[in-house]
């Protein structure tokens, strides 16, 4: 949210929009996720955020979601991770996609999509201390 708003600063809506929300706005819902395997030792979730631009009219909406789409790929797709205070991590993450497009009048949707990579649990257990064998070769 921050990384938009820094490009494109309006009202921000993170709830329910309410009935008379403002124009010029953003709006973000919660990403939509989808698991799979990725190695033996971990697991992916492919995620998806389908932000809201509003604006008075279709260009409006359009213009302002592709400025952050565009500001966004020109940093090669890297934003900066913010903690809850809104000061910088040190960290970052890496979009895949900034994806555009009009969807209704006046609002434009724009599309942000990523991965992000997880270990597995390991289970824990006690290591065999040492293993001797009694028996020989045969000959």
């Amino acid at each position: 949210m921050a990384a938009c708003f820094r490009i494109h600063p309006v009202q921000v809506y993170t709830d329910r929009m309410p009935q008379d929300f403002a124009v010029p706005s953003l709006y973000f819902p919660q990403p939509i996720t989808v698991d799979a395997p990725s190695s033996i030792s971990s697991y992916r979730l492919d995620c998806s955020l389908a932000v809201k631009v509003f604006a008075k009219t279709d260009e409006q909406a359009a213009d302002a979601a592709e400025q952050i789409a565009q500001t966004i790929r020109q940093s090669r797709f890297i934003i900066p991770v913010i903690d809850e205070d809104g000061r910088n991590t040190g960290k970052y993450m890496r979009l895949r996609k900034a994806d555009t497009r009009i969807i209704d009048e006046g609002v434009a949707q724009l599309t942000f999509t990523w991965t992000s990579r997880y270990q597995y649990n390991r289970v824990e257990y006690d290591k065999m201390g040492s293993l001797f064998l009694n028996q020989g070769i045969r000959r």
